[in-house]
C-alpha cells in the first residue's frame, strides 16, 4: 500500500455504510449552513435579529435601547405627576 488513500478509494467506494459516514461528516463539518446564517441572522442589515442588530449597533455607535427621561413633561399628562391630587376643577352635579 504506497498509497492508503488510493487503495481506500479503491477497495470501499462502493460501500454505502463508508459513503454515508464521509457524507454526514461533511455535512457536519461543512461551513456552508453556517455561513448562510451568518449572513441571514447577523451580517445582512435588512434580515437581521436580536444579536446581529446588537453586533450592528457596536459597529455604529448606537444602542437598540431606547433611554427617555423621566422628568420630561408629556402633552396633557403632567397632573399625572403630582403628588397629592387638586381637585380645583368645577364640578357641576356635586
Amino acid at each position: 500500500m504506497q498509497n492508503v488513500a488510493a487503495t481506500v478509494l479503491a477497495q470501499y467506494a462502493a460501500s454505502p455504510r463508508l459513503n454515508a459516514l464521509i457524507n454526514s461528516f461533511n455535512a457536519a463539518l461543512s461551513p456552508d449552513s453556517f455561513i448562510s446564517d451568518f449572513y441571514g441572522l447577523i451580517w445582512n442589515i435588512d434580515t437581521a435579529e436580536k444579536y446581529g442588530l446588537d453586533v450592528w449597533g457596536k459597529i455604529v455607535g448606537v444602542s437598540r435601547r431606547l433611554t427617555v427621561k423621566d422628568d420630561f413633561n408629556y402633552l396633557g399628562f403632567s397632573e399625572s405627576r403630582m403628588d397629592t391630587p387638586v381637585m380645583d376643577d368645577p364640578c357641576p352635579f356635586n
